[in-house]
């Protein structure tokens, strides 16, 4: 019984992860904060810790050569890019395994794309 609820509420933060990188350009004209192309590209690649609804703790790692890792509760693997003003992220699992892509807003010292907010805590790889 245990093992079956830990499974649900794994994949109900799955399911609302996947909701992360939907392109939100109507958030994104509240928050005001719309990162550049350039400071998009200063971001990453890096480490990130980021919280899916305030929630959901996921660690990523975006490397140089473009691919993407993170691990919450179960890790994942998949690829990122940057589209002008937007962060591309698709996962293998995650996501659905789509391609997922949205302007990044900056607020204090985190990021926020959609319900994911993220904060960078190392250098690009």
């Amino acid at each position: 019984m245990v093992h079956i609820r830990v499974r649900a509420f794994s994949l109900l933060i799955i399911v609302l992860a996947s909701m992360a990188f939907i392109n939100t350009s109507a958030h994104s004209k509240e928050t005001g904060n719309v990162l550049s192309e350039g400071e998009l590209r200063r971001l990453f690649p890096g480490k990130f810790v980021a919280y899916a609804y305030g929630v959901a703790r996921i660690n990523l790692t975006a490397y140089a050569n473009g691919t993407v890792r993170g691990k919450m509760g179960r890790a994942d693997t998949g690829v990122w890019r940057l589209r002008g003003k937007e962060l591309c992220i698709k996962f293998t699992r995650w996501l659905k395994g789509r391609n997922r892509c949205s302007t990044v807003s900056k607020a204090g010292a985190w990021y926020k794309t959609g319900p994911i907010t993220f904060k960078r805590v190392g250098s690009g790889l």
